[in-house]
């Protein structure tokens, strides 16, 4: 199948993150901080429990291999 071909050729592309990409200074995204704003005060949305289940196992995975 193709698409089988596909992920075989580029598996490397397709594997889980493991650390952190490398410094790139012109590419490195940053978010400027505004001196004496207030913090978004929102909401967070609601998942159901199948997708937050997820959502936390993930972060869990993530903090442990330093991606977050």
């Amino acid at each position: 199948m193709e698409v089988e071909k596909l992920l075989e050729e580029f598996r490397d592309v397709f594997q889980e993150p493991q650390q952190l990409p490398p410094f790139r200074p012109k590419h490195d995204h940053q978010i400027p901080l505004i001196q004496g704003a207030d913090p978004v005060n929102k909401r967070p949305y609601r998942y159901a429990k199948n997708q937050k289940d997820i959502i936390d196992r993930l972060i869990q995975e993530y903090l442990k291999a330093g991606i977050i």
